[in-house]
């Protein structure tokens, strides 16, 4: 598999945890994740990521959602 082809298997399956996590659909996770940029947030750092398991990666995703002032659970509503 490609480089291109790991990153979006990550972000996938990084949507897919978000959406279990926080309790709604993969479409709701994947707009939240497009509206503030999370895809390219993973794709840039896919070279230290792909080093960690999903859960690290998603606690990440959660850490920029929460310096940029997004409270997942009022998205989620």
């Amino acid at each position: 598999m490609t480089e291109q082809g790991e990153i979006l298997f990550m972000q996938t399956r990084v949507i897919r945890l978000a959406a279990e996590r926080w309790g709604i659909t993969v479409q709701k996770a994947s707009r939240i994740f497009e509206r503030y940029d999370l895809l390219k947030f993973i794709k840039d750092g896919y070279g230290i990521f792909h080093t960690e398991g999903d859960e690290v990666v998603l606690d990440e995703v959660e850490e920029v959602l929460k310096n940029k002032g997004v409270d997942v659970h009022e998205e989620v509503k």
